[in-house]
């Protein structure tokens, strides 16, 4: 009987260190983004300026993913009461959807010329976004290497990472597309 009650200690420890080292990461996360968004534009400010037509694709954009979101939330609970236990995923079941409403508003403003800011420094912008996007496919992967795609039955959380990873490549990829596009290639 003591046995059992440590292990729940043990574990209820482990969460709770878990969920404080996510949330400190968040945190330093957040103090990274300000000093990113200040590297990127051009004149040194954190916000992004856009004209009047780029600020009417974002609105669309924004109103597209969180179509997005809710379809792909929709679709999730069907998935889940029908065929498949989505429970099983982690946190993978949670982050998905809102990934989703994010490509589609990034994918819209991207081909409708509301993406790049007027004060956006794109060269820089790449730069972090290759960097983000390593960071993640690097951390994603070497957890899964290290502990498995499945731990106790339920996806590795670090597929998350994976999935931003594939977030960050898709942007990219529809960056150069755009670019092909522009230059008449």
């Amino acid at each position: 009987m003591r046995d059992s009650s440590r292990t729940k200690l043990r574990k209820e420890k482990v969460s709770v260190m878990r969920t404080a080292g996510i949330a400190i990461g968040i945190m330093v996360g957040l103090i990274i983004v300000v000093f990113v968004l200040k590297a990127i534009n051009k004149d040194g400010k954190m916000k992004t300026e856009y004209d009047e037509r780029q600020k009417i694709v974002r609105g669309e954009a924004y109103m597209y993913g969180f179509y997005a979101l809710i379809i792909s939330l929709v679709a999730e609970f069907m998935v889940d009461s029908a065929v498949y236990d989505v429970s099983k995923l982690g946190i993978t079941e949670f982050v998905a959807p809102i990934l989703i409403g994010i490509i589609t508003q990034v994918t819209y403003s991207i081909f409708n010329d509301g993406y790049e800011g007027i004060n956006t420094n794109m060269t820089k912008f790449i730069v972090v976004m290759i960097v983000v996007t390593l960071i993640n496919f690097l951390s994603g992967f070497g957890s899964i290497f290290n502990e498995g795609l499945f731990r106790s039955d339920v996806l590795n959380d670090s597929f998350v990472n994976i999935l931003v990873g594939g977030m960050g490549l898709i942007l990219m990829i529809e960056l150069m597309i755009k670019k092909g596009i522009e230059s008449g290639a």
